[in-house]
């Protein structure tokens, strides 16, 4: 709605084209009301500051800091800053990208997920959505992002959606790891993103992921900031320069 931001008002949008040009929203509001609307993607809204009122599906809500609200494509909702206004950071993925985290999950097709509840309270989720928010805000390492975007999303999925995801059981898959392992340490100095790794070895991302935790106790980004630490400290016990380690 141009022209309609008053002088208070502080808003920042872009889009992460790494994730099915997945769009972003951080925003600081003092006056500004939504109108009715609603969205073909999926919303997920968490407020850091500040009071928000909302009302989606027919009920009202106020949203305070550490409440997460999900809104489903379609769903119709607006938007309105309590006393003192609110701060807010917002998702809004596509049904394609949460289709696609589904099928990782179950390791095969899946339908999308739908959310009877459009408020809850999971202090766990929250943290890790405005982790990631911040994450993709700043750019973020390929992996560490495609990681924590994909195990956010199965965690919101898991424990609030109405999808009922049946996964497979990790069996013996060291090889599997072992020749993850021995790429990452070949290609310490490249943004390697987790479907180069997950084709490597013929696994979906979310079993790669879950694989590597059975066998080391860490993700695929973890051990890759573990070699790099390690590659860096023999470079400069070698008498390599700061700058040129880095």
């Amino acid at each position: 709605e141009p022209g309609e931001l008053g002088p208070r008002e502080r808003t920042h949008f872009w889009i992460d084209p790494r994730y099915n040009q997945l769009e972003c929203f951080h925003a600081r509001f003092h006056d500004y009301h939504y109108s009715p609307h609603f969205h073909e993607t999926y919303v997920f809204r968490h407020v850091e500051r500040g009071v928000e009122h909302c009302r989606s599906r027919g009920k009202d809500f106020a949203l305070s800091p550490g409440s997460l609200t999900i809104i489903n494509p379609g769903d119709l909702h607006d938007g309105r800053p309590g006393e003192g206004g609110f701060e807010y950071r917002m998702f809004y993925p596509s049904v394609t990208l949460m289709q696609s985290a589904c099928e990782d999950m179950s390791d095969g097709a899946a339908e999308m997920p739908w959310f009877s509840e459009s408020y809850i309270e999971d202090p766990e989720l929250e943290a890790r959505i405005a982790q990631l928010h911040k994450l993709l805000q700043s750019g973020g390492d390929r992996l560490e992002a495609d990681s924590m975007m994909l195990e956010t999303l199965a965690m919101l999925i898991k424990r609030h959606s109405d999808s009922l995801i049946q996964q497979m059981p990790i069996g013996d898959e060291t090889a599997q790891v072992q020749k993850v392992q021995d790429y990452i340490q070949s290609h310490l100095d490249q943004d390697i993103s987790l479907d180069e790794l997950a084709a490597l070895v013929g696994m979906n991302r979310y079993r790669l992921i879950r694989s590597f935790r059975k066998e080391l106790g860490l993700t695929p980004h973890a051990y890759l900031v573990n070699r790099r630490v390690q590659s860096a400290k023999e470079k400069l016990k070698s008498g390599d320069s700061l700058s040129g380690t880095a």
